[in-house]
């Protein structure tokens, strides 16, 4: 059989599979833009939306506003802006979408795509999984050393957020445990370790994403998740070890102790956490402090 008739069969195989031509069905979001009703854009970002431009603004005005308390407080923005940020009107919607244009075959409740440069959520997506997303952007290309926990676990830190825009700018609050990350995690939560974490950092279970958030989370309470931002930017300080032990300033089986005693004192609040809200972001230090005061118990610290 010549070569011409073997690569006719390979094609017709392909072919009768669904498998030829699938990647040139696919289209870009470029393509699909125009389907959008309504288009509103940032400095940062295209907004693309089935409904009046409402869920553009709200999602807008927190996001230009997250990218200021980025830069002000953890690091300086990548290049490639805007972003094309797409959303549609309900998770269902979201994901019969991206499976249809993209390919993509998980459930999400949203998506960042950094071969497009373009994200992807629903009205009701969230402004946690919105953070959570953008930041996969930042982390993918700012981080010059990417440990694999933290490929996951820097992002999703970012699911919980509070906050208002003063006078002086916007006002964010962060380190909340995620109610559902918690549920997920159940019994284990207090036999984790740090070195587990971070050995398990290539496995790509959801629960798995649920452990190095929590560590994350430790990183921030101890005050030092600017310094792995830092040193994962930067990437010129020479340190031994890897660049979290770095970050904590010691190694992983000596911070284990105090991250011990951080898990456990999830574990014993865990009733009052499983009632942290969805994250929020105010029109004003009023607005923010009445929101506060209601989830007060849920948003206390945790005590370790």
């Amino acid at each position: 059989m010549t070569k011409k008739k073997v690569c006719a069969c390979v094609i017709a195989i392909l072919h009768s599979l669904g498998l030829f031509g699938r990647s040139s069905a696919i289209a870009t979001p470029a393509a699909f833009g125009e389907e959008f009703k309504h288009k509103y854009s940032t400095e940062h970002f295209n907004f693309y939306s089935m409904d009046d431009g409402t869920s553009s603004k709200e999602y807008g005005n927190f996001l230009e506003d997250f990218l200021v308390y980025l830069e002000r407080n953890l690091t300086a923005l990548p290049s490639g802006w805007p972003v094309d940020f797409y959303i549609l009107d309900d998770e269902q919607s979201l994901n019969v979408f991206l499976k249809k244009k993209l390919g993509e075959y998980r459930n999400v409740r949203g998506a960042f795509y950094p071969k497009y440069n373009a994200m992807f959520t629903s009205k009701n997506g969230g402004l946690g999984t919105t953070a959570h997303e953008l930041m996969h952007k930042i982390v993918g290309e700012k981080f010059r050393e990417l440990e694999p926990w933290a490929k996951e676990g820097i992002p999703s830190f970012f699911e919980k957020i509070y906050g208002y825009r003063d006078k002086s700018g916007p006002v964010f609050y962060l380190g909340y445990e995620n109610p559902w990350r918690l549920q997920q995690l159940g019994n284990r939560l207090t036999t984790l370790t740090i070195e587990q974490i971070v050995s398990d950092g290539t496995k790509s279970d959801m629960y798995y994403q649920s452990e190095r958030r929590m560590l994350s989370t430790f990183l921030f309470h101890e005050g030092k998740l600017k310094k792995y931002f830092s040193l994962a930017v930067s990437n010129t300080e020479k340190h031994s070890g890897t660049l979290l032990e770095a970050a904590l300033g010691e190694s992983m089986s000596s911070a284990d102790a105090k991250f011990s005693k951080f898990t456990s004192g999830v574990n014993t609040s865990t009733k009052r956490l499983l009632n942290v809200p969805s994250s929020k972001y105010c029109r004003s230090k009023q607005e923010f402090e009445n929101f506060y005061n209601v989830n007060r118990d849920a948003l206390r610290p945790v005590e370790y």
